[in-house]
């Protein structure tokens, strides 16, 4: 009690102090707020953006070729886990133009790829998980525009993996 009179007699005495320090006291706390949230937006901005960019919300990467025993490992855990998955295989390997010759990478896909977000290609338009994959056949493939670009490939060129 004898704090609280303190404190009120202060007040009474130092009035421009005390409005100086409440107002100092609201920027504060709402500057607190407004980081919050934004930290929060910022958060579940690159949240969806990395979902999209990984293709789904979980990534299982093996630096070798999978056994059925280290697959069946990998369903064991997701089962429970996942309700779709699907497969890609990376690889890095050359690839050989009229222009010359480039490391690149190359994926491989299942028809459900990807199970978050889309491909939007040239010709074909928008791919989503269940957009029907009939336009990539045998020897056909999707190339990034950068790299269709300092290669100069066009739709129909050709190219093959350099030895």
């Amino acid at each position: 009690m004898i704090t609280f009179h303190r404190v009120l007699r202060s007040i009474r005495r130092r009035p421009r102090y005390t409005c100086a320090f409440l107002i100092v006291a609201i920027l504060g706390l709402s500057g607190n707020l407004y980081l919050d949230s934004l930290e929060g937006s910022i958060r579940g901005s690159l949240g969806a953006k990395s979902r999209e960019l990984l293709t789904a919300d979980l990534s299982i990467s093996v630096r070798r070729l999978t056994t059925s025993s280290d697959r069946e490992k990998i369903d064991t855990f997701l089962k429970p886990l996942a309700d779709e998955k699907t497969r890609s295989l990376d690889l890095f390997s050359m690839l050989s133009t009229k222009r010359g010759s480039r490391l690149v990478q190359l994926i491989a896909i299942e028809s459900n790829y990807p199970l978050v977000g889309r491909l939007t290609l040239e010709h074909s338009g928008v791919i989503e998980r269940n957009t029907p994959k009939d336009t990539l056949g045998k020897g056909r493939i999707w190339i990034d525009p950068d790299v269709r670009d300092s290669f100069g490939l066009k739709m129909g060129s050709h190219a093959k993996r350099s030895e």
